[in-house]
């Protein structure tokens, strides 16, 4: 698969802007985690600024995957996405049973915690891909 360069700059500016969102919203609200969402806005920034400062072109390809890589992030992303419904499902049961778990932490545990699973998985299949024939 191919994508323009213009794409992927668009893809990291609507990054940038989304998680700058993030940190002004968590500073406003008195949440510690700004400065971790504003790190996290910085970097596709700096991305998209070197990018245009090295000005290759606006039309040039760039290969993102192909099928074997695509296949291979579909199978860790449903790992990842059941792991999700999974835990979703149990802090609703918990919060059934009177427990009080702020959403925000929800939201962020369960984010974290979901990266962490695709991530073993990808780590896992490429083990098996390469080491275990």
């Amino acid at each position: 698969m191919k994508v323009k360069k213009w794409i992927i700059l668009v893809f990291y500016a609507a990054m940038s802007v989304s998680f700058g969102y993030s940190s002004y919203t968590s500073f406003i609200n008195g949440i510690n985690l700004w400065v971790i969402w504003g790190i996290a806005s910085i970097l596709p920034a700096i991305y998209v600024v070197y990018q245009i400062i090295k000005r290759d072109g606006w039309n040039k390809s760039y290969v993102v995957a192909d099928k074997r890589i695509i296949q291979k992030v579909s199978t860790s992303l449903s790992i990842s996405y059941i792991f999700t419904l999974i835990v979703l499902v149990v802090i609703l049961i918990k919060l059934n049973n009177g427990a009080s778990i702020n959403s925000f932490d929800i939201t962020v545990s369960t984010l974290i915690s979901s990266l962490f699973v695709f991530m073993l998985a990808q780590i896992f299949q490429y083990v098996l891909d390469n080491y275990i024939k």
